[in-house]
C-alpha cells in the first residue's frame, strides 16, 4: 500500500473510514494492533530525528526535553549561545544552537526528546501530512517523541485535538481515561488539581512497533516506555469545529450589517429593558447571519486559514517549472490526490487555495477544474477554455504543484 496514495487506510487498516467516523471519531479510543513491526519504518526513524537536531539546531522552539514529574528542561542546558563569525565586525549577536551531544546525555538520564512539527525538518513526513490533510480536510501536525527505556515524558493530561499515534520503535504502555471535560476547547486545558480525582481508567494499551492508536480529544492519557527506548509520532489532528465556522459566519456578517458593529450602550447589563430589546432585535438578525447560503463562503475562509498554515511540498518544484514551459495540447495532466486544496468563488473569478498560495483563476476555468478532478485528461481536452487558455491554465497548475504531467511535454 502506498502511504501517500491512501494515508488514512495505511494508518487505520483494517478499520475503514466509515467505521472510524461512525464508532470512534470523537467517541472512543481505537487501538489497531498489528504483527508488522516495520510498517512505519520508512515514515520516520532515529536517523531522521538526528537530522532534525542538526537541521533545526537554531530552531530551539521546535524541540523540548521533558520528564514526568519535572518541569520542562531549560533550553540553556542543551542549547548554548553560539557566537557569530567575526561578530566584532558584523555586530551579529550570538545565536541559541542545540547541541545534540547534550541532548543525548539528558536522554540517557531519562528525559524524553520531543520534536514539535517534525515535518519542518523532513520532506518525507511533510509529503505524508499533506496527503493526509488532502484526504481528511484536517490540519495535521506531526510531533515526534523519543523516550528512554522505562521512562515517561508527560504526566497525565488531555489534548484539545484528536491524536493519532504511530508506534515506530520499542514498546510503550498507554493508559487512557474517560473524559472529564467533553471535547474541550483550548481555553479549557487539563487542570491536574481539579481533574485528577475524577479520573476513571478507560483502557490500558500495550503499543508495539507498527501499531496505531487513536485518542479522541479530551481523553486524559499518559504513556511509559517498557524495557527499551521507544520512538513514536503523534499526529495532532486539528479539525474544523462548529464553533470555528460560526465565528467566521458572524465575522463575515458584521462586515455587511452595521447593527452587528454597534457598541453596547453604557449600563446595558444592568438594564433589563435594554438587554431584552437587544436580544429581540438579534433574533431575526442571527437567523440571517447563520443562513445556509452564508455557510459556503465562511467555510472557504476557514479552509484558507488551515491551508495557509500548511507547509509547501518542495519536491519536484524545479522539474515542474521546466515541464510547464514545454507543455503541449497533447500532454496528459492529472490532479494530485495528495495535495490539500479548496476552491471558492470570488465574484467573476475563482480562488484555488493550496498550501501557501491562493491562485486567482477566471470563472471560465470552473469546467476545466471539474474535469481534472475526475481523472487524467489531455490539455487539449480541457473544457470551457480556448486553446491558448488551456495551455496557460495547465502551466499555472503544473508550476504550483496542483497537477502532474503524465504525457509528453
Amino acid at each position: 500500500m502506498n502511504p501517500n496514495a491512501a494515508p488514512f487506510a495505511w494508518l487505520f487498516d483494517p478499520v475503514d473510514a466509515a467505521t472510524f467516523g461512525r464508532e470512534y471519531f470523537e467517541r472512543a479510543t481505537l487501538h489497531v494492533s498489528r504483527n508488522d513491526p516495520a510498517r512505519f519504518a520508512n515514515l520516520y526513524g532515529v536517523g531522521d530525528l538526528e537530522d532534525a537536531l542538526q537541521l533545526g539546531a537554531r530552531e530551539a522552539a521546535n524541540f523540548a526535553l521533558v520528564k514526568a514529574g519535572s518541569p520542562e528542561l531549560a533550553i540553556e542546558q542543551y542549547a548554548p549561545m553560539r557566537p557569530s563569525v567575526r561578530a566584532a565586525y558584523t555586530g551579529k549577536p550570538p545565536v541559541t544552537t542545540i547541541d545534540p551531544r547534550k541532548v543525548a546525555e539528558f536522554f540517557e538520564q531519562g528525559w524524553t526528546l520531543v520534536v514539535k512539527d517534525a515535518s519542518a525538518f523532513s520532506a518525507r513526513m511533510q509529503r505524508f501530512c499533506n496527503a493526509l490533510q488532502a484526504q481528511t480536510g484536517w490540519f495535521v501536525q506531526p510531533n515526534v517523541y523519543f523516550t528512554p527505556a522505562s521512562a515517561q515524558g508527560f504526566d497525565v493530561h488531555y489534548d484539545t485535538h484528536g491524536t493519532l499515534i504511530a508506534q515506530i520503535e520499542g514498546e510503550k504502555t498507554w493508559r487512557v481515561y474517560k473524559p472529564v471535560v467533553e471535547l474541550p476547547l483550548e481555553s479549557q486545558p487539563f487542570d491536574a488539581a481539579a481533574h485528577a480525582d475524577r479520573l476513571q481508567l478507560d483502557c490500558e494499551i500495550p503499543m508495539q512497533p507498527g501499531d496505531t492508536l487513536y485518542i479522541p480529544h479530551g481523553f486524559p492519557h499518559h504513556a511509559a516506555s517498557r524495557g527499551t527506548r521507544t520512538l513514536h509520532v503523534t499526529f495532532a489532528m486539528l479539525t474544523l469545529r462548529v464553533a470555528d465556522l460560526l465565528e467566521r459566519m458572524l465575522a463575515a456578517a458584521a462586515l455587511a450589517d452595521v447593527e452587528l458593529r454597534r457598541s453596547l450602550p453604557p449600563g446595558w447589563r444592568d438594564d433589563p429593558a435594554t438587554a431584552g430589546a437587544l436580544m429581540r432585535s438579534l433574533n431575526d438578525r442571527l437567523r440571517e447571519v447563520f443562513a445556509h447560503d452564508r455557510l459556503g463562503p465562511s467555510g472557504d475562509r476557514l479552509a484558507l486559514e488551515f491551508l495557509g498554515a500548511s507547509r509547501i511540498d518542495a519536491s519536484g518544484s524545479f522539474a515542474r517549472v521546466r515541464a510547464s514551459k514545454a507543455i503541449a495540447a497533447t500532454s496528459t495532466i492529472r490532479w494530485r490526490g495528495d495535495l490539500p486544496y479548496a476552491i471558492s468563488e470570488r465574484g467573476e473569478a475563482l480562488a484555488l487555495l493550496v498550501p501557501g498560495r491562493s491562485l486567482t483563476l477566471p470563472a471560465a476555468c470552473a469546467q476545466a477544474l471539474r474535469r481534472l478532478r475526475q481523472g487524467p485528461v489531455t490539455v487539449g481536452e480541457l473544457p470551457g477554455l480556448a486553446d491558448v487558455n488551456q495551455l496557460w491554465f495547465a502551466r499555472v497548475l503544473l508550476t504550483y504543484g496542483v497537477v502532474d504531467v503524465d504525457g509528453p511535454a
